[in-house]
C-alpha cells in the first residue's frame, strides 16, 4: 500500500503503510556551552538525545527519560523551541518492522542539573551510542538529518517554530 504527501511542489508517493509516533529532541549545553549530542545507529551518526512518547508520560518526562538514557545525565527542561512535523523531513523507516513512521517531533532545551561526565556505555546504552560535547561552531559533520534544522534553528536564536 502507498500513502501521498501533499507539498507546494504537488504530491510525494512513498511507499508502504505510515503511523505517526509522537518523538521528543533536546538541546542542551554544558557549562562550558557546548552542545550534548548523541551517536547512535549503523550509520554512526550524531543527533540530539531524544525519543518516543511512551503511554503514561508527559512530554516533559519522555524528554528527560530518554535524554538521560542516552547520555546518563540529569537535565531539567527550561523551553519548548518548536515543533517539526513535516512529512518530507520527517518520515522514517522504524526498524524493527520497516514500517514507514511520520514522526512528530517535540523540540525542548533543558540545563544540565548534573555536570559530571556521562559514564562508560553500560547495558542500558549499547556500545554503539556515544555522547559527545561539542561547541557550535565545531558541529561533527555527520548529524542525523532530522537534527540539522532544528540546531540550525536553534543556533541562529529562532524559536517557536512549527513545521
Amino acid at each position: 500500500m502507498n500513502y501521498a504527501i501533499a507539498n507546494p511542489l504537488g504530491e510525494l508517493t512513498l511507499p508502504g503503510p505510515a503511523r505517526v509516533a509522537v518523538t521528543v529532541s533536546v538541546i542542551a549545553l554544558d557549562e562550558h556551552q557546548r552542545l550534548i549530542l548523541h551517536r547512535r545507529g549503523p550509520a554512526a551518526a550524531w543527533g540530539l538525545p531524544g525519543g518516543r512518547l511512551e503511554a503514561g508520560e508527559n512530554i516533559a518526562q519522555a524528554a528527560l527519560r530518554s535524554f538521560h538514557a542516552a547520555t546518563r545525565l540529569t537535565a531539567r527542561i527550561t523551553y519548548l523551541l518548536g515543533i517539526y512535523s513535516d512529512p518530507l523531513d520527517h518520515m522514517v523507516q522504524d526498524p524493527d518492522d520497516s514500517e514507514m513512521v511520520h514522526e512528530v517531533n517535540i523540540l525542548l532545551e533543558a540545563r544540565l542539573v548534573s555536570h559530571a561526565t556521562p559514564s562508560a556505555p553500560t547495558d542500558a546504552i549499547p556500545p554503539s551510542q556515544n555522547v559527545g560535547f561539542f561547541h557550535p561552531e565545531r558541529l561533527p559533520s555527520a548529524l542525523v538529518e532530522s537534527s540539522v534544522g532544528p540546531l540550525q534553528n536553534y543556533l541562529r536564536g529562532h524559536i517557536g517554530i512549527i513545521r
